[in-house]
């Protein structure tokens, strides 16, 4: 157990810590949208302190931890001071003008703001859409990931089409299909909260319905604990 923690989870933790900041920020477009959808201040001010967390990490703290490398990689007289000290400028200058953006976004999207009310939806069809292109989608990916290792248990052997399109190709295909589908939902927060679409609003009976939130926030953890199998099958297909 030790030796397969330190295997994987060494390599994520550093992953993750420099992408981290770009999650934070891709989270904060989607509370963004969530407040204005929603006409919630609150909503949009955090979406806009995350975004400065975000952009702050990348160019005053992942540039500068990156720098050396960089620097070393495109020539040796970059390696030095000097040139290390140009990719810090560089990452100042750029968090600066993504902080003049950030000012404007404030000014915008602040307490004196007025969501426009958009018309509600007739039906939630296109958010069905997106709902189970995402499900069909994870259950190919497994699919995808599980049959070489079916076929090795069988026969000894894999077809060679499993590792010449590879699964990472499914998993881009099912991150842009939920990215999209959450990004849908709140257009239909009105939809399900307005008393419109009698059949489908979610107040009282919510418990009673599934709509196709309930369907993304399902096929969700399934996408996450395909990728990690699909990492870890990277690694046993590498050892055969």
């Amino acid at each position: 157990m030790f030796v397969l923690c330190w295997v994987y989870c060494v390599p994520f933790v550093k992953f993750l810590y420099y992408a981290v900041a770009p999650l934070l920020l891709f989270f904060a477009f989607y509370v963004m949208k969530r407040g204005i959808c929603r006409e919630t201040l609150w909503l949009r001010y955090g979406a806009l302190v995350l975004t400065w967390m975000a952009i702050a990490k990348i160019f005053l703290m992942d540039v500068s931890a990156l720098a050396r490398d960089m620097a070393c990689q495109m020539s040796d007289r970059l390696c030095s001071g000097a040139g290390i000290k140009i990719f810090q400028m560089a990452g100042g200058c750029l968090f600066a003008l993504a902080a003049v953006v950030l000012l404007m976004l404030g000014a915008r999207f602040g307490r004196k703001y007025k969501p426009p009310r958009s018309k509600i939806p007739a039906n939630d069809n296109p958010l069905r859409f997106w709902a189970n292109l995402s499900m069909i989608l994870v259950v190919i990916l497994c699919c995808w990931l599980s049959l070489p290792l079916l076929s090795y248990l069988a026969v000894g052997d894999a077809p060679q089409l499993f590792f010449k399109l590879r699964w990472q190709f499914f998993a881009m295909l099912n991150f842009l299909s939920l990215a999209l589908g959450f990004w849908r939902i709140e257009d239909y927060y009105h939809y399900y909260n307005d008393g419109a679409g009698t059949q489908y609003v979610r107040q009282k009976d919510a418990g009673k319905v599934w709509v196709p939130s309930d369907t993304l926030w399902t096929v969700l953890p399934v996408y996450l604990l395909a990728v990690a199998a699909g990492v870890m099958s990277d690694d046993l297909f590498r050892s055969l």
